[in-house]
């Protein structure tokens, strides 16, 4: 039985008639496609529906009309309802240093203007990770470090670069390196102190790398983890130098402290990736976005 049969019975019963059924349907339909329409549905019921002159319903036609009538009548509204839901739904995906800091209070004023925000934070370890999920559809926008080309390589997307962020190294507060200058290494050049990174594949471990090989320097990892938060805590359990970024506002660990690299290092590049079709809570998220990155890096 096709469901587009039901709903051309349902209104020409409601309107009484095929005729009168033309101009209440939603989808124009000349009046011999509507009646063979309908007499494919009989067939395939095996039964009348209705007697056309004068039109009326047989006992058959009665029972499918009843069974019908309340999704028909009740379909507009519950399309209503889905909708607003829809306007009101933000779903965001970034990688777990994101949501820690400033991104907060951005949602926090989101809040305060949209009372029926429902919102949905989802973490993801990795740039390949949050893009998937924009691909499979499981957000409304993502937040995420990018190369410049990577970002212009996207296709169906909106990509819009929120800021750069410096790279640093997170030491204990006894450590007594001031620079990587005083980082000791050996006679070729590499450096002698376990380094704690990003895994090699994402773009913080990546420029950290291009910054090391500009210097004529060679720093292999020894620990890879997933996120900055966890490149914190090795580090103050003592497992070595962790690479980390240096956000203003940003508060370190308790016993860690930060250490800058040189001016030339290449900076971490932070997009926020947005649906072609877009909220209202979306497009107000990235001004609000925009605005704090303005006034943190400016």
């Amino acid at each position: 039985m096709n469901l587009r049969h039901l709903e051309l019975f349902y209104f020409t019963a409601r309107a009484g008639g095929i005729s009168a059924a033309i101009g209440t349907l939603r989808q124009p339909i000349r009046q011999p496609a509507l009646s063979a329409q309908l007499q494919t549905l009989e067939a395939d019921l095996g039964v009348r529906l209705f007697h056309r002159r004068p039109f009326f319903l047989t006992p058959a036609g009665e029972e499918l009309f009843d069974y019908i009538e309340p999704f028909f009548q009740g379909l507009p509204d519950v399309c209503q309802r889905l909708a607003e839901t829809e306007e009101h739904s933000l779903r965001i995906v970034a990688g777990p240093s994101t949501f820690s800091t400033h991104i907060p209070e951005v949602l926090r004023q989101l809040k305060t203007e949209e009372p029926k925000l429902n919102l949905r934070l989802q973490e993801s370890p990795g740039s390949e990770a949050i893009l998937e999920c924009m691909r499979n559809q499981e957000a409304d926008l993502a937040i995420c470090a990018m190369q410049l080309e990577q970002a212009d390589s996207l296709t169906g997307f909106t990509c819009r670069k929120l800021t750069e962020i410096p790279l640093g190294l997170l030491v204990p507060g006894s450590c007594p390196y001031k620079s990587l200058e005083g980082i000791p290494r050996s006679d070729d050049g590499m450096l002698t102190e376990p380094l704690i990174s990003l895994p090699r594949a994402e773009i913080a471990a990546s420029l950290f790398q291009q910054g090391l090989r500009d210097l004529g320097l060679i720093w292999r990892p020894s620990i890879e983890v997933t996120d900055f938060g966890t490149v914190a805590a090795y580090t103050l359990g003592g497992f070595g130098i962790g690479i980390t970024t240096r956000i203003p506002g940003q508060a370190l660990p308790d016993g860690l402290r930060l250490v800058d690299l040189p001016p030339a290092f290449p900076r971490l590049a932070i997009f926020v990736i947005v649906n072609k079709q877009t909220t209202p809570p979306s497009k107000r998220f990235v001004e609000l976005l925009e605005k704090k990155a303005r006034d943190v890096f400016s």
